[in-house]
């Protein structure tokens, strides 16, 4: 029975951090430069007596990108330009560096997510990856964790009911 609602976990787990790196990447707030945050995306069960968890984790700024950076975040304009680099962002443009330079002065005034990045977004959001994955994915979620625990009761019922009948029968 363990071992059954391990693999069902796992499957919920595969499904959430399918719909995290559906919402982080291009098709919601277009997060993804590298793809190296989505990547790091895992998942891993745990079971302890009569707990089980799913457990999600990834890099260590997968924070700084779901609840943004605060006002006076100085970032390196050097950073900025490898971002922009990556991107294909005013690539060719002589005036790149300076281009880097302001998006780096407008994280400093700004915070993160700027007012212009706004417009990069489909969902017209830049935070909170996590929160709208779970919310918009909590009534699947559920359902996909009651199936788990109601099959293996049901399969540990009726094994029950048979072997009771067995004891019956003799």
């Amino acid at each position: 029975m363990e071992e059954e609602i391990k693999k069902g976990l796992e499957l919920i787990g595969d499904f959430i951090v399918l719909q995290l790196r559906t919402t982080l990447g291009f098709t919601e707030q277009n997060h993804n430069a590298t793809g190296a945050l989505s990547a790091s995306i895992k998942r891993r069960v745990s079971i302890k007596g009569d707990s089980f968890g799913i457990e999600i984790w990834a890099l260590d700024y997968a924070e700084k990108i779901d609840k943004g950076q605060p006002v006076e975040t100085r970032v390196s304009s050097d950073v900025i330009l490898k971002w922009m680099q990556i991107r294909g962002i005013e690539n060719g443009n002589p005036n790149q560096k300076n281009i880097a330079f302001l998006i780096a002065r407008a994280i400093y005034r700004e915070g993160t997510p700027t007012s212009g990045s706004l417009k990069y977004s489909r969902s017209k959001k830049k935070t909170e990856f996590i929160k709208v994955t779970i919310d918009q994915n909590a009534k699947e979620i559920f359902n996909m964790i009651l199936k788990v625990f109601v099959e293996n009761i049901s399969g540990t019922l009726k094994n029950t009911v048979r072997n009771q009948q067995k004891n019956f029968s003799l």
